[in-house]
Order: structure tokens, then sequence, then C-alpha cells
């Protein structure tokens, strides 16, 4: 019985990461220095592992170390442009910053890219209503060779990863949205339609 429940739980929790580019402020929205205006009580609120001040400084060492790698191996002007990427990604409840830094470091290990900041969100969405999620914010430079990483994502990459997440966040996958034919809702978006349905 205490199987059943504990596999009825992990179920129904259904996991999903999106990656989009990043935005200036994603930083002060991530540790709550630029509160939404979406927010709710929570006690659990928000968890950050560092501060937005913390995340830019540890964000410009991995970009110089990457450019300075890209120039030494290269004996070329560093070229990338796009190398800063936002992953939001669900969660359950129970969700530590712990398993957070393990998908972070497995992204790192398998991926090569590095993540500068990690934040739990506990405190979004309409009434009363929590969206469990977190906020990875990674630059996709590879440490060793200063290559943008992101470019390598194909989407078959894309649905491995989605599976990876999966299981290191002992949660469901979610269903490929080739046979679902649903689209990824925003948040802000979610959060509306939630409020239209009351």
């Amino acid at each position: 019985m205490k199987f059943q429940r504990s596999l009825m739980k992990f179920c129904q929790q259904i996991s999903s990461i999106n990656f989009k580019k990043s935005f200036a402020i994603n930083a002060e929205h991530n540790d709550r220095t630029l509160p939404p205006s979406y927010l709710i009580d929570n006690e659990k609120g928000a968890e950050c592992d560092r501060d937005a001040e913390q995340a830019r400084e540890l964000k410009g060492q991995i970009i110089a170390q990457a450019k300075e790698a890209y120039i030494n191996r290269t004996n070329q002007r560093f070229q990338a442009k796009s190398y800063e990427w936002s992953a939001v990604c669900n969660i359950k409840s129970d969700t530590t910053m712990d398993d957070l830094k393990r998908l972070a470091q497995h992204f790192k290990d398998k991926y090569g890219f590095q993540c500068y900041q990690i934040a739990i969100h506990r405190d979004e969405d309409g009434k009363k209503q929590i969206n469990h999620h977190a906020h990875l914010e990674f630059i996709t430079l590879d440490k060793n060779t200063g290559i943008n990483r992101q470019r390598e994502l194909t989407p078959q990459k894309l649905r491995e990863l989605q599976s990876e997440v999966s299981q290191i966040l002992q949660m469901q996958r979610g269903e490929d949205k080739r046979k679902s034919g649903r689209e990824r809702t925003e948040p802000r978006e979610y959060a509306k339609q939630k409020e239209t349905e009351k």
C-alpha cells in the first residue's frame, strides 16, 4: 500500500524543462529583488542559491573564462553571441536545492552548460494556487573550449534532455508534444487561464 501511494505521488508529478533566452532582470526576478505582481503568500516562498549580485559576478567569471579558452585554443576573436539561457523547470513540492544542483551538474557534465544561479519558486500563480517551479540560469559556453554548446540541442537531444530531467528529479516525464499536440504555456498565461476557469 505504501509503495502504491508513493508510485501514485510520483506519477502525478509531471516533469518539464523549457529553455529560452535570458532577460537582463532574470537574476533579480529569481532572488525576488524585483518581485512580480502575481506572488501569493506561501511560507516556503522563494529560495535562491545566490543573490543577483553574486550571480552576475559568477556569470561574468564563467564568460571571461570561456572567452579566454576559445581565444587560446583558436587564436581567433571570440564570436559567440547567444549563450545566456534561462531554464524553467517543473518541480515537486518537496524538491530541494540539492536536487536542482544535481540537475545543474548533469547539464555541465553532459552538455557543457554552466549554471550561475538556481531559484526555487513556490510563491507564484493565481488565487492561492502554487506553481512549484525552478529557474536555472545558464551560460552555454563550454568551460574548456569556449564553444557555444546550445547549438548542439537538436530536437532529439531536447527529447532526451526531458527524460533525463524526469529521472534526476524523480518525476513522471511529460508527454511528447509530437503526440499530445500541446504547446508550452508561459507561467503568466497559465495564471490567467486559471483565473478565467474560476
